[in-house]
């Protein structure tokens, strides 16, 4: 899996599996000999461990020889208890079981079905014990009682799995934390999917509450500009408002004195100078309305 974007940080040795919603699996061999495949070094140890034991009985004891199969057979040993290699056969046929492939250990892998080739896919992922199992949909081509059967495997698996699954009930059961999609961001919920429900809906109800206080925040800021709002005019302007206000002035002997003029001020703010104000007299002359 290559990411589009980011950066992707790895562990030494990290082992993944992937099992794709509709992946192929393409072999000419049977089901049981490719699983046995997935363990040929362990196959090989315990053989050679046999052959070694075998040796070991027709050597005379105390001679180099004998000393030399004896720490052979001990490092073997180690190996074989190392990887549990004993059991190796044992874990085949239980995955391939719980999996529906009981009475189909000779049957050859291309003569499949596409859904029994993904449940195969699967069996040989759970039978590799990734560190991180990626799975896309994996109940897609499971009946009820496989599907249990993995539900209860997944529980006890030693590695990461990461699930994408529109299947409520198998993700109640197998996961321990959701991550949801939306509008191009991630959020991760802890619990299985019914958890997930009820912090989702905590989560917009927080989120809601916060909007309205937003709004109620903004809408008295909007009334304190509406209420204290200013006419701006840049330095431009400046000379066109001098004009404004020498047509604006008359003189005295002009106005009549019994109607002495109502004076209106607009108040004219610049950025870049003080507040000055613009005084307009409105009066009646004499003999004209």
């Amino acid at each position: 899996l290559e990411a589009d974007d980011g950066a992707v940080r790895r562990k030494n040795g990290l082992k993944c599996g992937y099992l794709e919603q509709n992946g192929g699996y393409t072999s000419g061999n049977t089901v049981i000999d490719e699983m046995r495949a997935i363990f040929a070094e362990d196959f090989a140890a315990l053989e050679k461990l046999s052959s070694l034991a075998s040796l070991l009985s027709v050597t005379p004891v105390g001679g180099r020889e004998y000393f030399e199969l004896c720490a052979k057979i001990e490092n073997t040993e180690k190996f074989v208890s190392a990887r549990d290699s004993y059991n190796a056969e044992i874990r085949i046929k239980t995955v391939l079981n719980g999996l529906g492939f009981s009475d189909m250990y000779d049957r050859v892998v291309d003569t499949m079905s596409g859904g029994e080739k993904t449940r195969l896919k699967l069996a040989r992922l759970l039978l590799e014990q990734p560190d991180l199992l990626v799975l896309d949909e994996p109940t897609n081509h499971l009946d009820i009682s496989t599907l249990f059967w993995l539900e209860e495997y997944l529980q006890s698996f030693g590695g990461a799995i990461f699930v994408v699954s529109h299947d409520r009930y198998f993700l109640d059961r197998t996961v321990s934390r959701i991550i949801e999609i939306e509008n191009k961001k991630t959020l991760s919920f802890s619990g299985n999917y019914s958890k997930y429900k009820i912090l989702k809906a905590e989560h917009n109800a927080r989120m809601l509450k916060e909007y309205e206080a937003q709004q109620e925040e903004r809408a008295k800021l909007q009334d304190y500009v509406d209420r204290n709002l200013v006419v701006q005019v840049l330095p431009k302007w400046r000379s066109r408002a001098a004009t404004v206000l020498k047509k604006c002035k008359f003189s005295k002997s002009r106005a009549s004195r019994k109607n002495r003029p109502s004076l209106n001020s607009v108040t004219i703010y610049s950025p870049t100078s003080a507040c000055w104000k613009l005084k307009i007299s409105t009066f009646r002359a004499e003999g004209k309305r």
